[in-house]
């Protein structure tokens, strides 16, 4: 069976990224956020949250960012444990639209994402290899508890 772009061998697989989907859903409390290896603030994310609606990837809150609300459509993969956010850019005053894959773990009340926000020399963002925000990867990473 096909369903969204990605071959489902057995019902098990689909019944896996459903019930992965159900986990995502929800308001999330920000406990920690950093990007390129710098934390952000208590201050700024006191009330930061992020709400999981569907496909999409809701922030709210943040204090004195650029992302202190977005609204961001989201893709995962339960086997590989990635995590993709479609955001847009702008490049010469047009749009366009940019994928930062990542990687995403779930344990207990916890949801760990980290983004790629460095651009390779092919344009794309990379993937990063594990859940770590540094100056050299220029990663962004999420440490959310469910509320």
């Amino acid at each position: 069976m096909l369903l969204g772009g990605i071959w489902l061998s057995s019902a098990t697989a689909g019944d896996s990224t459903r019930d992965e989907l159900k986990s995502f859903q929800g308001t999330w409390k920000i406990i920690r956020m950093e990007q390129s290896g710098k934390a952000m603030t208590k201050e700024a994310i006191a009330k930061g949250h992020i709400v999981f609606e569907g496909n999409e990837m809701n922030m709210k809150g943040l204090k004195d960012l650029a992302c202190a609300t977005a609204t961001l459509p989201f893709a995962f993969d339960v086997a590989k444990g990635t995590f993709d956010l479609t955001t847009v850019t702008f490049n010469d005053g047009k749009a366009e639209k940019l994928i930062l894959p990542g990687i995403y773990a779930f344990e207990q009340n916890k949801l760990r994402i980290c983004v790629g926000n460095e651009l390779s020399d092919k344009g794309k963002a990379r993937r990063p290899k594990e859940f770590r925000s540094s100056k050299e990867n220029g990663a962004m990473l999420l440490i959310l508890e469910k509320n």
